[in-house]
Order: structure tokens, then C-alpha cells, then sequence
């Protein structure tokens, strides 16, 4: 559970949208694809480390997943943590240890 704890702390802070690139993609790609969240075509992502349309429509299929998420394909909204991934997160691994 470190692992997947420590992916959304990378990317926290990062707005991610399309055209995006780099590291923080790389991780936002990879934690996707350890959730089995994949594109509208039901691949995995490529962690390339391009924001490109499968990895935004990915984190679309996320966030559609939880009605609290505009579903706008960005991630590091300024109103919302990182896909309230890392926030869940944290929640749980909190309740868990308490």
C-alpha cells in the first residue's frame, strides 16, 4: 500500500491536462493503470509520459467513477485534490490505522 500512497503525493500540486508531459504523467499513467482504469478501447495505458487522448480519456472513465469529479479529463484541478485519489487515499490508510 506505500507504493500506491506514494503516486498521487508525486503528482499532488501538478495540473496534468492534454498535451501535458514528463515524470508526473509517467505516474499518473502508471497509477491508472494499477487502479485498471484503461481508455474508451479497454487498453492499459502506456506510461510514455505523454497526456495524449488515451490518458485523458482515462482519467475521464476515473472520474466518472466518482460523482464528486468534474469530469473534465484534468487532473490538479485547483478545487479538487488530484483525482481525490491521494485523498481517498490517505482517508483509508488513516481509518485503517486508527
Amino acid at each position: 500500500m506505500i507504493e500506491s500512497l506514494a503516486i498521487p503525493i508525486l503528482v499532488r500540486g501538478k495540473k496534468l491536462e492534454k498535451g501535458s508531459v514528463g515524470n508526473h504523467v509517467r505516474v499518473l499513467q502508471a497509477f491508472l493503470n494499477g487502479l485498471g482504469v484503461a481508455d474508451n478501447s479497454g487498453q492499459a495505458l502506456a506510461v510514455d509520459g505523454v497526456m495524449g487522448i488515451s490518458t485523458r480519456q482515462a482519467v475521464k472513465n476515473y472520474q466518472a467513477l466518482h460523482p464528486e469529479l468534474a469530469v473534465d479529463g484534468v487532473v490538479g484541478n485547483p478545487r479538487l485534490p488530484v483525482l481525490t485519489i491521494g485523498a481517498a487515499l490517505e482517508s483509508q490508510t488513516s481509518e485503517t490505522q486508527s
